[in-house]
């Protein structure tokens, strides 16, 4: 009988911290799902926006400070200091720029603390990367431009034979991804969400 009872009280429990934890996971999932990090990305979004800060200019600065060229800039808030990190290739080495969305000012550079795969395929790749007619600054420029919106995340992307620029965007509520030809500094392709569409600029 007692052990019945321990039984039921334990399912109780379980349930109850079940249900106590679905909204929570929700959130997560939602969080997770919302326009490729836009969300979590929002706060410092509209901090640079107050303070007129640009991704562009922010990429300016770190390629500076790090002496190197940026192959990737996100904006993100999932530390206790909410900060812009540039990805910069020097000679062979990779770097991490963070910088304020409130004043454009470097706060650390320092060794990434994971080089993902996508970066370690371009380590050795740093003079062909650096003759590219378009840097990633300027894409980005370009990107916002032509979906009159602000860019959030841009990397170069290994793709086989050919590199090119992607750029994570919103405007006006859409989430778009930009891929920008480094070398005419044409947008090939766009994406909205799961669909996916072609430019011929």
């Amino acid at each position: 009988m007692n052990i019945l009872r321990k039984n039921k009280r334990i399912s109780a429990s379980i349930i109850a911290a079940v249900i106590a934890l679905t909204p929570v996971a929700m959130l997560a999932e939602g969080h997770n799902d919302h326009g490729d990090g836009y969300r979590e990305a929002d706060v410092v979004i509209r901090s640079m926006e107050q303070h007129q800060i640009t991704l562009p200019q922010i990429i300016k600065t770190a390629e500076k400070a790090g002496e190197g060229i940026a192959i990737g800039v996100e904006v993100e808030d999932d530390s206790a200091i909410q900060t812009i990190e540039v990805t910069l290739l020097r000679d062979n080495e990779v770097l991490c720029v963070n910088l304020s969305p409130l004043t454009g000012d470097v706060v650390k550079i320092g060794s990434p603390e994971i080089i993902h795969s996508a970066v370690a395929r371009l380590t050795n790749r740093y003079d062909s990367l650096k003759d590219n007619k378009v840097s990633l600054q300027e894409a980005v420029s370009i990107a916002e431009k032509a979906e009159q919106g602000t860019a959030y995340h841009a990397h170069i992307e290994d793709m086989d034979d050919w590199d090119g620029y992607e750029i994570s965007i919103v405007s006006n509520g859409t989430h778009l991804r930009v891929i920008v030809d480094p070398e005419t500094g044409r947008i090939v392709s766009r994406e909205t969400r799961n669909n996916r569409h072609h430019k011929d600029h």
